[in-house]
């Protein structure tokens, strides 16, 4: 049993046992870490950070870390959110220091007059990690889950698994376009990712802060991701950025200047994963599509093979009047 519990906020100091606690825990993944809520921290402006690690009082020990973003929502409200997308669940092994975890979300919640938080379990851990509070507000669950392919199984098992109407997409940019991945710190890596930057800029619908850039290159140069870009004599034309971590990864970002080159650049970013040792790889959420276009997108992630693993997400609404017991 844990002695004395209290509660440190995520700090530059703090970030190596932060880190580390992620790291070991079997359902920390990349979206625990505090790189990428530095970069969530830089996504959308107004963004701020609450996040909090739990330590033994006595021993200085890290025993939990929560995850907190305070976003501002569609209408204005402020919530826990990754600018809007699901936040990472709180991670610790004693329930003891889980609840202690919630209860001192609940003080932040009152604190910054919080009205909603989304929340999600990891795509490659349990799919029922969630910790409620004591006195849990209204909760709303969604039958969700994870696209994941398996990429220890043979490439042509995966080429099996590839929808048939992509199979000649896939050919005709492959013979069209030159293909070329990025990984590994390396002038070639630096040189593919700022072409890849130029191209991102150029296609995105909202700006970003260029700090989100800069970690995105980092996380390139240190193993942390993954490039697949296509070009031809005109230039680049399409890219494909996965984040690796925990022998896993995940589809993190796509920009693409020409149709029907997303196909070629997901199939062979499988390929360059299995390569470097990766053993599962996601392709996205599954079942939390609320428009036509997202359940299009849905659609998409499904031809490539694999299957649906259940994940864990939630949404929570409070209300002003959120109490912490005593």
């Amino acid at each position: 049993m844990p002695g004395a519990l209290a509660f440190s906020t995520l700090t530059p100091a703090l970030a190596p046992a932060w880190d580390e606690f992620v790291r070991l825990h079997d359902d920390g993944w990349f979206w625990h870490t505090s790189a990428w809520i530095e970069y969530q921290r830089h996504y959308r402006a107004g963004n701020r950070d609450a996040s909090f690690a739990i330590v033994d009082e006595d021993t200085g020990s890290l025993l939990g870390v929560v995850p907190l973003m305070i976003s501002r929502a569609t209408d204005g409200t402020a919530e826990f959110s990754y600018s809007g997308d699901p936040i990472a669940t709180g991670l610790a092994h004693d329930p003891a220091v889980a609840e202690f975890g919630a209860r001192h979300t609940l003080a932040l919640v009152a604190e910054h007059d919080v009205r909603r938080a989304r929340l999600a379990s990891s795509p490659f851990g349990s799919p029922a990690v969630l910790v409620l509070p004591e006195c849990p507000p209204i909760e709303t669950p969604y039958n969700a889950a994870h696209r994941i392919v398996d990429l220890r199984a043979e490439p042509c098992a995966l080429w099996h698994g590839v929808r048939r109407s992509y199979r000649s997409l896939i050919h005709r940019a492959e013979g069209r376009y030159t293909v070329t991945v990025y990984a590994g710190d390396s002038a070639a890596t630096v040189a593919g990712f700022a072409a890849y930057q130029a191209l991102h800029r150029q296609l995105a619908t909202l700006p970003r802060a260029g700090e989100t850039y800069r970690l995105q290159g980092e996380w390139l140069l240190d193993g942390r991701a993954l490039l697949v870009i296509a070009e031809d004599a005109s230039g680049v034309l399409g890219a494909a950025y996965w984040f690796v971590y925990k022998r896993a990864a995940y589809y993190a970002s796509g920009a693409y200047a020409v149709d029907n080159l997303a196909h070629a650049l997901v199939w062979r970013s499988l390929l360059a994963l299995r390569e470097l040792g990766v053993e599962q790889s996601s392709l996205g959420w599954q079942g939390v599509a609320r428009a036509e276009k997202e359940r299009n997108v849905e659609f998409q992630k499904r031809g490539f093979g694999g299957a649906d693993v259940p994940a864990q997400v939630i949404e929570l609404t409070f209300t002003r009047a959120a109490k912490v017991g005593a």
